[in-house]
């Protein structure tokens, strides 16, 4: 098991990140596949960290069995909106084009894709800014939630 983390202020930040959760995925020997998968829910929540909520700490833990994603932000945290939806809609409207999510903010296919991507994902308001919690499981053949 490997732990990494990492405070995220820029988009430079997460790409960085990025790079070393890159090194330690293949370390632990996820594929090709399920490494870009990871990367691709590290970018999401960090860069929304980044850019909505004022910087923010990341949480990775990978082994060869799944791995955990946890962003918690500085940010005002979710808005009722974007909690009561927590990914489960990527905001195609009927003539196919993008919805914004918070009033115009965002258009919130990340969290979307987030969801999609693993096997167990959360969001909540904390004290002080938000938080989002992702895991994958590789057990669970289902993949997402």
């Amino acid at each position: 098991m490997s732990t990494l983390t990492a405070n995220v202020k820029t988009r430079v930040d997460v790409l960085g990140f990025c790079v070393e959760v890159r090194r330690c995925a293949q370390h632990s020997g996820l594929d090709a596949r399920r490494t870009g998968e990871l990367l691709l829910v590290v970018s999401e929540l960090g860069t929304n960290a980044a850019l909505h909520g004022n910087g923010g700490a990341l949480t990775v833990v990978v082994t060869h069995t799944g791995w955990q994603v946890s962003a918690v932000d500085a940010g005002p945290g979710f808005t009722p909106a974007v909690l009561a939806d927590a990914g489960r809609s990527d905001r195609l409207g009927r003539d196919g084009v993008r919805q914004p999510a918070d009033g115009g903010r965002s258009f919130g296919s990340g969290l979307a894709t987030v969801r999609r991507l693993s096997t167990s994902f959360t969001l909540q308001n904390a004290p002080r800014g938000a938080q989002a919690f992702a895991a994958r499981d590789f057990s669970n053949s289902q993949g997402a939630v």
